[in-house]
């Protein structure tokens, strides 16, 4: 019904090799028009199933599993690539017919149109979605020899022509954005901190951190790197600036303390007699206090 000649292996190992590469594109063309037949079959199965809109059938369990598990019968894969392989099916078909065209003639690869179909599904206008196809099938020739990434980035030039907001990467992005922050590492007394933010969140923090740097005296002793960590734990203690490391009595930056050092609370077990030790600036035992400035207090540490 849907037979074609293919070259057999004896009769590649007698050919020329000019005969060798046109077996290859021949073969590559066979590939994806047999791959696009096989999923416009798909597609068809899921337009005489599906209860309701095709365009949101998968939304149905019941429904859409029942095809699923069918489809995946019929091939022998997986009920999970079988669903995935009916919603390219169904794409292709409803929103994207000038490029089915050119994927059943096989003149785009079935990676290309698999894409495709991906870094345009967040496109709900109808014309726009047309538009979006047209173009596409103009420039579709030219993407195959492209990476995958200069491929999507191609891709995503159209949308954004057309439908900005439906970039796929935006709602990707977005959803992806967290702050981590790792176990303090116990030699060292800090801790890593990474994550991702909205880029206007992050353009107002950087810039707050580096008014923040700049705020201390000239003789404060950390870097402009130091004092941007700083001033980050010195925001979430709730303080608006950061406290000078000068030293200097007579500092204008210098508060009369440090909200980071109310912001910790360290539970330690000693004696009484352990509280009331008096402090001697300077002294090796009684060594200064890196958020005040200040002596700190000698405890006797029996328990913890």
């Amino acid at each position: 019904m849907f037979g074609c000649d293919l070259p057999t292996v004896t009769a590649l190992r007698h050919a020329d090799d000019a005969s060798v590469v046109a077996a290859i594109s021949g073969c590559a063309q066979v590939e994806a028009a047999a791959t696009a037949s096989r999923l416009a079959a798909i597609a068809e199965l899921v337009r005489r199933r599906a209860n309701g809109p095709t365009d949101c059938a998968h939304w149905s369990c019941d429904n859409w599993d029942a095809m699923a598990a069918e489809v995946a019968a019929a091939q022998g894969i997986s009920h999970g690539v079988a669903s995935g392989q009916m919603y390219l099916g169904v794409a292709l078909r409803d929103r994207l017919p000038q490029i089915a065209a050119l994927f059943a003639e096989g003149a785009i690869s079935a990676r290309l149109a698999a894409t495709i179909v991906s870094h345009t599904d967040l496109i709900k206008d109808t014309e726009t979605i047309r538009l979006v196809d047209t173009t596409l099938a103009e420039d579709a020739a030219r993407f195959g020899p492209m990476s995958a990434s200069k491929t999507a980035q191609a891709i995503d030039e159209v949308v954004d022509r057309y439908d900005p907001g439906a970039l796929r990467r935006t709602r990707a992005g977005s959803r992806g954005r967290d702050v981590v922050i790792s176990p303090t590492d116990s030699n060292s007394g800090t801790a890593a901190l990474w994550g991702s933010l909205f880029a206007t969140d992050a353009s107002v923090l950087d810039r707050r951190l580096t008014q923040m740097a700049h705020d201390v005296c000239h003789d404060d002793p950390r870097t402009i790197a130091q004092r941007r960590a700083d001033a980050l734990g010195a925001l979430a203690a709730g303080a608006d600036r950061l406290a000078c490391r000068c030293g200097n009595a007579d500092c204008q930056a210098a508060p009369d303390a440090d909200p980071r050092a109310a912001a910790v609370m360290i539970h330690v077990v000693a004696e009484a007699a352990a509280l009331d030790a008096i402090a001697v600036a300077g002294c090796r035992r009684f060594p200064l206090c890196p958020f005040t400035g200040r002596p700190k207090r000698r405890l006797n540490v029996v328990g913890l």
